[in-house]
């Protein structure tokens, strides 16, 4: 899955997240959401900046994950009108929040969580990149969960187990599941 995600073109790549972008903008959830848990993309992955862009202008607060020791999560809201100023470059090469530049939240104050994946199966279980990250954040989440990928990345059936995150949406730019 991982090289499919790979061969696709930069153009494709653009017009696969701009369609997605535009489903999941049009959900309830979103609409009804205050503060949002996104991500910055790995250059093969589905990209969320155009929702970021539109949260951004709706007044929606946007909180980013800050990888950290024992596989955990920290969760950061950077200044909207100074976001560039806000990310470095982090370990796995994607931006990542700066601490001492944003304000950090709990997943508990999160209305919508909009997650990565190398896949998802049609029962929207969420497999990740291997590290157990979201599934841990995840557990005990009150709020909603999006799945975001592309349309190659929804499969039949996945392995499951109790502790994987299961999402209540995946999102593509076929639609929404």
């Amino acid at each position: 899955m991982r090289e499919k995600m790979r061969i696709v073109g930069q153009d494709a790549r653009a017009v696969l997240s701009h369609v997605a972008c535009a489903l999941v903008v049009q959900t309830e959830w979103f609409k009804h959401a205050n503060i949002i848990l996104s991500y910055r993309p790995m250059p093969h992955e589905c990209s969320p900046e155009e929702i970021i862009e539109f949260a951004r202008k709706h007044g929606k607060t946007l909180v980013f994950p800050l990888c950290c020791e024992a596989g955990k999560l920290r969760l950061f809201a950077p200044n909207l009108d100074r976001m560039d100023e806000c990310f470095t470059t982090g370990v796995y090469g994607i931006l990542e929040p700066i601490p001492e530049k944003c304000i950090e939240l709990s997943i508990a104050d999160v209305d919508l969580v909009l997650a990565p994946g190398i896949a998802f199966s049609k029962q929207k279980v969420r497999l990740g990149q291997g590290g157990g990250y979201y599934d841990r954040i995840l557990e005990g989440h009150t709020g909603k969960t999006i799945g975001f990928c592309y349309p190659f990345q929804v499969v039949d059936t996945l392995p499951y187990e109790p502790h994987d995150a299961v999402m209540d949406a995946v999102v593509t730019s076929d639609g929404i599941i």
